[in-house]
C-alpha cells in the first residue's frame, strides 16, 4: 500500500508541475522540502496535460481507428516507462531507500522531466 502511495503522490506532482507555468521554479522546491509530504506538495493541483495532448491527438485522428489504437498502446507504454525510469532514479538517488525523502525528491524531478519530454515529443503531430 504505502508503495501504491508512494506512486500515487509523485504521478499527482509530475502532472501538476507540467501543468503549472511556475514549474521552473519547482526543483526549488523539492530540493528545500523537509519532508515527503512538503515535496507531496510542491506541485500544486492535478492538472493532467499529458492527458491533454493524448486527448487532442486523438481528436486529430478520431477517423482513423489504427493511430486510435496506437494511441492508446503508446500512452499505456508510456506510463510504464516513465514510472520504471522514475521509480529506479528515485532508488538510486535513495542508496535502494524507496520512500525516503531522497527518492520521493529524485522521482518528482524525473516524472516532471519526462512529462516535459512527452509533451514536446507530442506537441509535434
Amino acid at each position: 500500500m504505502k508503495h501504491k502511495n508512494f506512486l500515487l503522490a509523485t504521478t499527482v506532482i509530475a502532472l501538476s508541475v507540467a501543468a503549472n507555468p511556475a514549474a521552473a521554479q519547482l526543483p526549488s522546491c523539492f530540493d528545500q522540502a523537509k519532508s515527503t509530504d512538503e515535496v507531496d506538495q510542491c506541485g500544486g493541483p492535478l492538472l493532467a496535460t499529458i492527458d491533454n495532448e493524448f486527448k487532442r491527438l486523438g481528436e486529430k485522428f478520431r477517423d482513423n481507428e489504427k493511430m486510435q489504437v496506437m494511441l492508446k498502446d503508446m500512452k499505456k507504454s508510456w506510463i510504464k516507462y516513465r514510472s520504471f525510469q522514475c521509480m529506479f532514479e528515485g532508488m538510486a538517488a535513495s542508496g535502494s531507500k524507496p520512500f525516503s525523502i531522497e527518492a520521493n525528491r529524485a522521482y518528482a524531478k524525473c516524472a516532471v522531466r519526462t512529462i516535459e519530454e512527452m509533451q514536446a515529443e507530442l506537441k509535434k503531430y
